[in-house]
């Protein structure tokens, strides 16, 4: 789902108009900017807690954000390569954010990005495992 921000109203507004949607919604992908926005917080565990009344799937908390460009690239292709290899769009979607932090931890579009493995392990070690 897209989260346009440029409806009428302020962001409480948007808000109710998301939450019926956001109950049925598996995966939400809003930048930082939209989710502080309509989250009315800055805060990155402040935006986690207020998603957290919908039963979104995947967080990731404690990633040091160094560079968020590429980030929704990464996410898609990470999503795309691990979805058409037949598995599930929960693990799918695990292992995008994983391709996604590993991005967002270095500086520049390109850098930091991880082979396949890479990403298997970072997400064993966060307590998933996606092959088993």
């Amino acid at each position: 789902m897209d989260a346009s921000i440029t409806l009428t109203g302020g962001p409480r507004c948007k808000m109710d108009l998301l939450k019926k949607t956001l109950k049925e919604t598996d995966i939400f992908i809003p930048s930082y900017e939209e989710a502080a926005y309509l989250a009315q917080r800055s805060d990155i565990y402040g935006i986690i807690e207020e998603f957290r009344k919908f039963p979104l799937r995947i967080l990731y908390p404690g990633i040091r954000v160094t560079d968020t460009t590429g980030a929704g690239d990464c996410f898609m292709g990470g999503f795309l390569c691990f979805y058409l290899q037949g598995w599930n769009l929960e693990k799918a979607g695990c292992f995008a954010s994983a391709v996604s932090a590993y991005r967002i931890a270095k500086k520049g579009a390109s850098t930091g990005m991880p082979d396949f493995q890479m990403v298997l392990d970072y997400v064993e070690k966060q307590g998933r495992l996606l092959t088993s």
